[in-house]
């Protein structure tokens, strides 16, 4: 039975890794749908973190490997199936919307966690009408030397997308296409070129454990407004993954590849 545990939890670890690499998605976003989120802010407490390092360590470990394994076949099949995933996402956070929204009733909402829900879901709203029109295609070739300044300018988009990738609903990647550091961030991940994750990789370890804090924080003294949060976040991640629509067989086969996922990621969020 343990052993079973260990390989769900390295799966689970393996998923989250293939979402950070995918825009315009979220790895919180995807630790909500497989019902992890709550026991890894938790997990990361001090006082617990003996007790759980067995579930961290498969957790990360996992990961890892979502994202080394995955970094050059998802940007192909996202290039060649965009629509299709798209929609399969959008399948996927309908789905687990009724399961946040009863972790956020356990008891009468408050008018201003209401307020809270709105906020982020206009955010999400702007992010997805705004858009983010950084230089996402800048490669290796024409990044040339990894200077001082460019190892800087590596960090803080590390740490942005860390913190943001914590979030449920936020793409941390997106921030990455901001920066104009999408492709790097790929491509060195493929080839492991250290000069380029070094600094990357110290961003984003500064920006997820400065996030984690404040969300445990959150989750201790005011859960409904978190939840609420999240739930805006959430829904208004639709808008930000929405691919369009085109009739015909392809406009068909994503709406049914939707509602299939729907159902699925209800039914699963129910039983976990």
């Amino acid at each position: 039975m343990r052993s079973i545990r260990h390989i769900k939890n390295f799966v689970y670890g393996f998923v989250l890794g293939i979402a950070v690499i995918i825009p315009a998605f979220s790895a919180g976003t995807m630790a909500v749908l497989l019902n992890i989120f709550d026991k890894i802010l938790l997990a990361l407490d001090l006082k617990n973190f003996k007790r759980n390092l067995p579930f961290l360590a498969l957790l990360g470990l996992g990961a890892l490997g979502g994202v080394f394994l995955f970094s050059k076949f998802m940007s192909g099949l996202l290039d060649a199936y965009e629509m299709y995933i798209n929609y399969c996402f959008i399948g996927m956070i309908i789905g687990c919307i009724p399961m946040i929204y009863k972790r956020a009733k356990y008891e009468k909402i408050k008018k201003r966690n209401i307020s809270v829900f709105f906020v982020t879901l206009f955010f999400m709203i702007i992010i997805a009408v705004t858009g983010g029109q950084g230089d996402s295609n800048l490669t290796l070739e024409q990044l040339g030397s990894v200077t001082p300044a460019v190892c800087l300018w590596l960090f803080f988009a590390g740490a942005a997308g860390a913190v943001l990738a914590i979030l449920p609903g936020i793409s941390g990647t997106i921030i990455l296409v901001i920066f104009g550091a999408y492709t790097v961030m790929l491509e060195s991940v493929a080839s492991f070129y250290f000069p380029v994750l070094a600094p990357l990789a110290a961003g984003m370890l500064t920006g997820c454990i400065a996030g984690i804090i404040n969300l445990k924080k959150m989750l201790n003294s005011h859960p409904q407004a978190l939840y609420c949060g999240i739930l805006g976040l959430i829904i208004g991640s639709v808008f930000t993954i929405y691919p369009g629509f085109e009739k015909g067989i392809n406009g068909a086969l994503s709406i049914l590849l939707m509602a299939a996922f729907v159902i699925i990621t209800y039914l699963f969020s129910k039983k976990a």
